[in-house]
Parts: C-alpha cells; sequence; structure tokens
C-alpha cells in the first residue's frame, strides 16, 4: 500500500478548552435508551455495528457469540456455532458488514477463516483466508488487522493486509519498533461518512483507507509527551505501560468522527494505573473540550463518554443498568435520577440484565 498526498487536520489536545458532562448534555438535541432485552446474556461487547435497523453486538471471547437485535433491544437471532463443523467457527475475534453483499461477516482467528451470514443471521458459506484478528470488509475486499508474527513476512510484520478469500492484494503499514510487543492495533472504524479510518497502536496519526492500494493521512492529533516521540524505540509491553502510569506520556485512544464532531479519548497514568481523558472536537469551531469528570449526584441524562460504534451521525455508547441501580440503593450516596424513563429502565434491572444503549446526537 502506497500513501498518497492530502490536506489532513492538525488537533491539539493542549489547546483545550477543559468543560464538565454538563457541557455534552446542554448540546443534546436528542438521546435515546435502548436495553438490550435478552435472557442470554452478552459477556462483553467487543464490537457493535448498527446497520439496517439492526444491532450486532460480537462478544467475541466470554460467550463467543453474535446477537442481533432490533433498535428497540429486541433480540432477534443468536449466532452460537462454536464448534469444528463445515458451518461453525473455533474462536471469534472480529466482524463486519459487507455493504455491498449485505452479509455479515465474522473472523474465525482459529480456523484461520471467514463465515459469512445474511443480516438476519443465517449461515450463507465459510470460505478459507489468512490469520487475522480484526476485520473490515471495504470495496469487496477484506481489511485484515493482523497481530505481531501474524505476517508471512519474517522479516516484517504489517498492521493490514487486503484479502479477496486467501489471496493477498496488497500490504501496509509496517510495524515499528515500540508497536512490536504489542498485540493489535484498535479495531479499524467507519465514520458517518463512510471513509475507513485506522490508528496503528500507540500512533497520533489517524489514517484514511482509500483503497486497497492507497492510504492518506487525515488527523494528527497532537499531545505533549506523546509516547510515539519513542517511535523508534523498542520496548517491552510493560514498559510502554510505565511511560504512561508513571512517567507523564500520553497515547492516542478511540476515536469516533461525525460529519460536525469527533469525539476521541487520551490514555494518561493515573495513580499508577492507565486513565482514558475524553475529548470533543467541533470541526466547525475547530475547538477542543476536554470532558472531566465530575461527581454527579443528579442525573437528568447519563451520557457515558466511551463510546462503542455510531449510527450515522448518531453517538452510541452503553452502561449498567443493574451497578447504576444498586448506588442508587445506598442513601447515604444520594443519587437522583430525574429522567422517569431511565428510572424506569434501572429500576427494572437485575444482576441478569444486559447492558443498556444510550444512542444520542449533538447540536
Amino acid at each position: 500500500m502506497t500513501k498518497v498526498d492530502s490536506d489532513f487536520q492538525v488537533i491539539d489536545v493542549d489547546c483545550a478548552i477543559k468543560v464538565d458532562m454538563n457541557f455534552l448534555i446542554s448540546k443534546l438535541t436528542s438521546i435515546l435508551y435502548v436495553p438490550l432485552k435478552s435472557t442470554e446474556l452478552i459477556g462483553a461487547i467487543n464490537k457493535a455495528i448498527i446497520y439496517d435497523e439492526k444491532i450486532y453486538i460480537l462478544d467475541a471471547y466470554i460467550t463467543e457469540r453474535l446477537f442481533i437485535f432490533d433498535k428497540r433491544g429486541n433480540l432477534l437471532k443468536m449466532i452460537d456455532n462454536k464448534g469444528e463443523g463445515p458451518n461453525e467457527y473455533a474462536g471469534l475475534s472480529g466482524m463486519c458488514i459487507d455493504p455491498d453483499r449485505k452479509e455479515i461477516c465474522i473472523n474465525d482467528r482459529m480456523s484461520i477463516s471467514k463465515l459469512y451470514y445474511n443480516l438476519d443471521g443465517n449461515f450463507l458459506r465459510k470460505e478459507k483466508s489468512i490469520s487475522s484478528f480484526y476485520i473490515n470488509v471495504f470495496n469487496h475486499y477484506v481489511i485484515n488487522q493482523l497481530a505481531v508474527n501474524q505476517s508471512f513476512s519474517k522479516e516484517i510484520n504489517y498492521h493490514l493486509v487486503c484479502t479477496i478469500k486467501d489471496s493477498i492484494y496488497s500490504k501496509g503499514f509496517p510495524y515499528v519498533p515500540i508497536q512490536k510487543n504489542y498485540i493489535v492495533s484498535s479495531d479499524a472504524t467507519f465514520n458517518s461518512m463512510g471513509d475507513l479510518l485506522f490508528i496503528p497502536v500507540l500512533s497520533d496519526t489517524v489514517y484514511q483507507i482509500e483503497s486497497f492500494e492507497k492510504y492518506s493521512v487525515r488527523y494528527v492529533v497532537k499531545h505533549r509527551h506523546s509516547v510515539w516521540d519513542k517511535h523508534e524505540e523498542e520496548f517491552s509491553y510493560k514498559e510502554v505501560g510505565d511511560l504512561i502510569k508513571n512517567n507523564g506520556y500520553t497515547a492516542l485512544g478511540m476515536f469516533y468522527e461525525t460529519q460536525r464532531y469527533i469525539y476521541f479519548s487520551i490514555k494518561r497514568g493515573l495513580h499508577n494505573f492507565v486513565s482514558d481523558s475524553y475529548f470533543l472536537f467541533d470541526k466547525k469551531k475547530l475547538q477542543v473540550y476536554e470532558l472531566e469528570e465530575t461527581n454527579m449526584k443528579i442525573f437528568k441524562e447519563i451520557v457515558p463518554p466511551n463510546l462503542i460504534t455510531l449510527d450515522k451521525e448518531t453517538f452510541v455508547a452503553s452502561f449498567d443498568a443493574f451497578r447504576l441501580k444498586e448506588l442508587l440503593a445506598k442513601d447515604n450516596n444520594g443519587y437522583v435520577i430525574k429522567n422517569n424513563l431511565l428510572y424506569s429502565i434501572i429500576e427494572k434491572s437485575d444482576e441478569d440484565s444486559n447492558p443498556v444503549l444510550v444512542m444520542y446526537q449533538l447540536k
């Protein structure tokens, strides 16, 4: 793959205006709470996609299932085909939607294959592929994200390999020294305009995948003491963590883009842990806002900052309603929910409840 010249936007985190969550709430134009209703529990949301009025939730490692809900949160179908048969998978790691064929594609990292289903979750076919971790389908090619040592090359590990079935058409983004002890980069994401964005692990640059042959720089996130400044040095995973936890370095985290906003996070050290700080970049005003956590007691709305996906121009996050119910039950905490619908969702939850999705738009 080759890089093509492009204009790109620099986002300067050090110029951010600090605001609290009430600032975000004041910018809401709509918000919707969707409890995921199912007796089958989701262990963890490893990937979420909203497409064609359906919600697709991949739990790759705990239940090893793909859940399909309608937009009211009712379970429509559950793909639970772990096994060694011709229509089964051995171990999941990634999921995507092929918009041209209207198909679900899931990655079986153990049997080195891809399984395809229609949008209702009915099995179509299984194809041999290459060893990879996350996947996206783009212009009929599968964009495979490889972990270290999944490349066929003994000399060079690549982040991305583009394939059709098990035929390789291009490779891109060789691992640099600081990345060599990391497993894999975060899953590439589509923005609300349909562009595929990829951030190599620990990098400050957001790339746009133009085709299986070309990519360009779309954004550079500038932050003081970025760990990427040391990208030519090789560190262990623990040593990189120590740079962030104890030595003041920072790293770019999640990144979601709509037409008006970019929602992203920066990883920082806090009390010997790696913590996420959340930012909102207003593309129209060219202003960065840092969302400071506040000890809120009165909730008119709940707007979790850690996003899981986009639904066109809508941000999508999730929260554990039962955990909040337990906090509300402790009188000394003084938590108050002023939204009657939100209060009802929390009160109806129990320890076997699935997460609640929060879908919201900003003005």
